[in-house]
C-alpha cells in the first residue's frame, strides 16, 4: 500500500502543476492498484 500512497501523491502533485500552467484536467485521474501481491498465497 506504501506503493499506491506514493503513486497518489505524485499524481496529486502533477494535478497541482498542471493546474498551475493553465491545464485543467477534463476528467478525474483514475489510479488502478493490482494488490495480488499483498495477500498471502
Amino acid at each position: 500500500y506504501i506503493t499506491g500512497t506514493f503513486a497518489t501523491c505524485q499524481a496529486m502533485w502533477l494535478d497541482t502543476v498542471m493546474k498551475e500552467l493553465g491545464c485543467e484536467a477534463k476528467k478525474p485521474l483514475r489510479l488502478m492498484i493490482d494488490n495480488k501481491c499483498n495477500t498471502p498465497n
